[in-house]
């Protein structure tokens, strides 16, 4: 840690740049800006509590609201959660030197104290040595925030499928639960009806969610576990999602077809989709290969068949709970 802590004080100082040992020196005060010891963890902190409660009681207004459809309750909730939580780590963003000021490291080892002290004089010292630290930070920072963007999204996917869920009247703990544990495989994020861990023969639907879906959706196939109808709820055609359905490729939708796994998505995205799966099958039987003809007409089928928007899905989920319900009087 010598040579780190001499290495950043060359940096600091505006010495030659040693772009050889740079990587070593990035991995080595890592800790200061990573983990649940680091700044960034502790300098976002406060700003998910406001930002959940926000979106907690906007969620609930959104699910008493009964002109809002399933499909305009996900659009409008992800498009919130986007614009709420890309404003709060702006915020903290250019806010960083003053908040690493403010920052306790008596908890860091000594190390790594002497390193983000060196940080602090720095910020004090102003000029182009202030600037050098303030570069260093932010660094270190959009790093974090990039990691922090994947897991605030596919937190907000899971709760706006919840929303749903509770929209069309189903409750936690006894109509659906959550990230329920197989004793095979992966944890599933939504299942109808509750169920305590393990117990498959009490499952009517398995639920994955992802907020971005592309080849990735190869990932939620360890949560559709067998015996219930499965499902994959997808933000793909919301504003807050980077990819689209037509992203998702041929061999995964063949399997995903026959495995009759369903796909849920807003229904402008399932129209693009299909729009786009016709002119595809179109193409393939010009070209007359068979198996580009097959695959095609499995995308059609797929997205004709197996594919929900947010609407079908919460009438499905009544229907579940109408079901169970009724087992529960028997």
């Amino acid at each position: 840690m010598t040579d780190t802590l001499n290495y950043l004080k060359n940096l600091l100082a505006g010495g030659e740049w040693d772009s050889l040992n740079f990587i070593e020196f990035k991995n080595n005060i890592k800790p200061i800006f990573f983990t649940t010891a680091g700044f960034m963890h502790w300098a976002r902190d406060e700003i998910p509590a406001q930002i959940k409660d926000e979106l907690k009681k906007h969620g609930q207004t959104m699910i008493a609201d009964p002109k809002l459809t399933s499909d305009e309750l996900v659009i409008k909730y992800t498009n919130l959660a986007n614009v709420l939580n890309q404003g709060e780590q702006h915020k903290l963003y250019y806010d960083l030197p003053t908040h690493f000021l403010n920052w306790d490291t008596n908890h860091l080892n000594l190390n790594l104290q002497n390193i983000a002290n060196e940080i602090k004089s720095s910020l004090k010292a102003g000029g182009a040595r202030r600037e050098r630290a303030i570069a260093l930070i932010s660094q270190g920072a959009e790093q974090s925030n990039a990691q922090s963007r994947k897991s605030s999204s596919g937190s907000v996917a899971e709760d706006v499928v919840e929303l749903v869920l509770q929209k069309a009247g189903l409750k936690l703990g006894t109509t659906y639960g959550k990230q329920w544990k197989s004793l095979a495989g992966s944890d599933t994020d939504l299942i109808i009806p509750y169920a305590e861990n393990g117990k498959e023969e009490d499952i009517f639907a398995y639920i994955a969610v992802q907020s971005s879906s592309n080849d990735r959706v190869r990932l939620s196939s360890s949560e559709l576990h067998k015996g219930g109808r499965r499902f994959l709820c997808s933000l793909n055609g919301c504003p807050s999602s980077s990819k689209s359905t037509t992203d998702i490729g041929k061999e995964l939708i063949s399997g995903y077809l026959k495995e009759e796994n369903y796909y849920v998505v807003i229904e402008s995205e399932k129209l693009k989709a299909l729009q786009s799966a016709k002119n595809k099958l179109m193409k393939a039987k010009l070209s007359k290969k068979d198996s580009d003809i097959k695959m095609a007409k499995e995308r059609v089928t797929w997205l004709t068949s197996f594919t929900y928007s947010f609407d079908d899905f919460a009438a499905y989920a009544k229907t579940l709970q109408k079901t169970w319900t009724t087992n529960q009087t028997k």
